[in-house]
């Protein structure tokens, strides 16, 4: 059941002919977008009395509108409201039926328990819109995301910011054949409780020859990676133990004899000159309340690795050995 965060509104004015004025406030706030695809969900909203007697009240929603010949109505049950208390109730959305492009129309009516209408509020919901995106297009590496929060009255925006602060559309590998693939960081808007993601992963195309101990599907390797969030700032890291030819860095994704397990991403020994140029895709998917998928392609550049034959590297060793 997803609870919904809820926040003051808007308050309803309720004159009586005679006697003191009565007044009741409605609290509750939609926030999404939803997913038309996923399970309904489960809205909590909640009513403030500031009556000066206790009130019975109930109240009827009402999901898409009098031309939808599937409209769907559900009544909720009397419930009695002291002066001053608050009352929580829950309601699901039938955003799976009834959920379309042009959005949902959500009516609510309060009714006095003798049938008498207090007030109605209308609002529309609308889905979610995932988008892909590619952080090196970006204006300054600032990839502004707009989260739409509906509630009965009004349709308002927020915007939810990725700024790459570091990011380059190339790997630089180290001198140790490591793939650097913390080099990349990015700072967002979202506090910690806020960020989510669904996945991340390293994309190894065509590279069997070099990487023959990865897992391949058509042709591909995925390198599952996690996203690390602290103080609003994001970096990538393996996610999963690898294991790795500690003489010939040759990688594996399973555990094999003589493999040495790590979280660093290797290129094998003597072939950094052979993958210059390489193309690796890097990939965060369902990220914050839009669930943005950000992708980018990462071309790769070689240092000399610090050891290895003498044309490659910076050091070698010559000669022979003898007893």
């Amino acid at each position: 059941m997803m609870k919904i965060k809820i926040l003051p509104l808007l308050a309803m004015l309720i004159a009586g002919a005679r006697g003191p004025q009565l007044q009741t406030m409605f609290l509750s706030m939609v926030v999404g977008p939803f997913d038309k695809n996923q399970n309904d969900p489960s809205v909590s909203y909640t009513i403030e009395s500031t009556f000066n007697v206790s009130k019975t009240i109930y109240e009827i929603f009402r999901f898409g509108d009098n031309s939808n010949p599937n409209m769907q109505t559900v009544t909720k049950a009397n419930h009695t409201i002291a002066s001053g208390a608050t009352y929580t109730g829950y309601v699901t959305f039938p955003t799976k039926s009834l959920l379309g492009s042009s959005g949902m129309k959500v009516t609510v009516d309060i009714y006095n328990s003798n049938g008498s209408r207090i007030r109605t509020m209308n609002c529309y919901i609308y889905p979610r819109v995932r988008q892909t995106v590619d952080p090196t297009k970006c204006s300054s590496h600032t990839c502004p995301q707009t989260r739409a929060v509906f509630n009965l009255s009004m349709v308002s925006y927020t915007n939810e910011t990725y700024t790459f602060t570091k990011m380059d559309d190339y790997f630089l590998t180290d001198v140790y054949y490591r793939l650097p693939i913390e080099q990349f960081e990015l700072e967002t808007s979202l506090s910690s409780s806020e960020f989510t993601y669904t996945s991340a992963y390293l994309k190894v195309p065509g590279m069997n020859t070099y990487f023959p101990g990865l897992t391949y599907s058509n042709s591909t390797a995925i390198i599952p990676l996690s996203v690390n969030y602290n103080d609003g700032k994001l970096t990538l890291s393996v996610k999963d133990n690898m294991y790795v030819d500690a003489k010939l860095l040759i990688m594996s994704q399973t555990s094999k004899q003589g493999y040495v397990a790590t979280k660093n991403f290797y290129l094998p020994v003597n072939h950094s000159k052979d993958l210059v140029g390489s193309s690796f895709i890097l990939g965060m998917e369902g990220v914050g309340y839009n669930k943005t998928s950000f992708i980018w392609i990462c071309s790769l550049l070689a240092e000399n690795p610090l050891v290895g034959n003498c044309q490659n590297s910076g050091y070698c060793v010559v000669g022979t050995v003898t007893k």
